[in-house]
């Protein structure tokens, strides 16, 4: 008995108490000093403009001013007040911050990591009280507005913080192994477009199945097409078929070979120049509805010109190709498979593919490593953007080998990928669920059920 009253008297006063936030911290809103001030020397304290400044959980110094405004100090709880609102970090050190940050001071009646966790809990509602037409911001008013519950004593809030800590890092390394895993399935699909751009997916298929010489089909499609030329037109077929492949894949099959894709297309076609409509009879496809090998049907335009209709409309099985673009992006190639009528924008290129290059094939190659490293090898290089013209494009070497075999690599690599398809989806499933504990978590901690 005597054991159990020496606990009670030990242990830290477990009341709850409900207060406006001004009782138990200082509300300071940010202020931008001179921009003349800045500078990446040191000199000064670090200045942190927004919430684009913030890392998980402490911004990251890139900017210093010696004409501070507005200071926060190390501790004080660092909120976004300007679009988006609410993000919240915490200061490391003394700093100034600018008119896109709010500081939270926490006294002596409160933890600074347990006031840290309740600022990212009352987002919602500081979001909600967003005003502006050009970008959402909040004032001081909609911190002074707020209620924060607390435990009285503060040893206890710091067992409280100390708590919500650790179940967060927990939570935050439960998403970094769904991230990896992510990364594992990218990788994989990665994996499978290389085996089968080389021959070595259908390795036992070609055990099993004779094949049609490439040559034989690369002679027969330039025949047809010098039958069909003018004059004008043969010359240039001619140079096109004169052109000697720099074979850039070793090991190849011996009854594949690289074929440049211009030999293999009857030709290539600019999109659309014309201005496109919020609204309108037929989607006009953009570069950023081409991701990952596939058309993405959101943030789409519009045209109602049947002349622009007739000319670009596409059909079941072209695919386009992203010519201008940033560095790492510039190449990026998806296939149209009919899903809704479309056209496409002058950024893009569609392929004209023969029928004896399968086009879900031509889509695996040109989503390639190999097809990434030949787009950096040829692009030419804007101010922002980068650019491969139709005549470059051309020049792209096919790994070549059968249409059977090409149907076959289609049917493999589709099993395959829909495994990973599969896969995908189980993880997102998963990030969410994770992604929902957090907050969750934090809810819990400070809802009604603590008083």
């Amino acid at each position: 008995m005597q054991n159990s009253k020496t606990e009670q008297q030990n242990r830290p006063n477990d009341v709850w108490v409900t207060n406006p936030l001004p009782d138990v911290a200082q509300i300071i809103m940010g202020q931008s000093p001179p921009s003349s001030s800045y500078n990446k020397k040191g000199n000064g304290l670090p200045f942190f403009q927004g919430n684009k400044d913030f890392g998980i959980k402490y911004p990251k110094v890139t900017v210093y001013t010696n004409e501070p405004k507005k200071i926060a100090e190390k501790g004080d709880v660092l909120v976004s007040v300007r679009a988006p609102i609410g993000d919240v970090n915490m200061a490391a050190e003394k700093c100034c911050i600018g008119r896109g940050l709010a500081s939270l001071r926490p006294n002596n009646r409160i933890d600074s990591i347990f006031l840290f966790y309740f600022a990212q809990v009352v987002k919602p509602l500081l979001e909600e009280k967003g005003q502006g037409s050009t970008f959402t911001g909040i004032s001081k008013r909609a911190f002074e507005e707020l209620e924060i519950s607390y435990p009285e004593d503060i040893a206890l809030q710091h067992i409280v913080a100390e708590k919500l800590e650790n179940d967060i890092n927990k939570i935050s390394l439960s998403l970094k192994g769904i991230k990896k895993a992510k990364k594992l399935v990218q990788k994989f699909r990665q994996a499978i477009i290389s085996a089968a751009i080389t021959g070595r997916l259908t390795e036992e298929w070609r055990e099993k199945n004779q094949q049609e010489s490439t040559k034989k089909v690369v002679d027969d499609l330039k025949a047809r097409r010098l039958s069909k030329a003018t004059s004008t037109e043969k010359k240039k077929i001619e140079t096109i078929y004169s052109y000697e492949e720099e074979n850039n894949i070793a090991d190849l099959p011996d009854e594949w070979e690289l074929v440049a894709l211009d030999k293999l297309c009857e030709g290539f076609q600019y999109g659309t120049s014309a201005k496109s409509n919020p609204e309108g009879k037929i989607p006009v496809l953009r570069m950023g509805n081409l991701q990952n090998g596939e058309i993405d049907w959101e943030s789409l335009v519009y045209t109602s010109d049947p002349d622009e209709i007739e000319k670009y409309k596409l059909k079941t099985g072209n695919v386009l190709f992203n010519r201008t673009n940033s560095p790492e992006l510039v190449g990026k190639t998806s296939i149209y498979r009919g899903e809704h009528e479309a056209i496409f924008a002058g950024y893009l290129i569609k392929i004209n593919n023969f029928p004896e290059l399968n086009s879900e094939y031509l889509n695996y190659c040109l989503n390639s490593q190999y097809a990434r490293d030949f787009c950096y090898q040829v692009k030419t290089d804007g101010v922002s953007q980068s650019n491969i013209n139709a005549q470059k494009l051309g020049k792209f070497e096919v790994p070549f080998c059968s249409l059977a075999e090409q149907e076959e690599i289609v049917r493999q690599v589709k099993f395959y990928f829909d495994i990973a398809n599969q896969v995908e989806k189980q993880i997102e499933r998963a990030e969410l669920k994770v992604a929902k504990l957090t907050q969750a978590v934090l809810s819990k901690t400070f809802s009604s059920e603590q008083l």
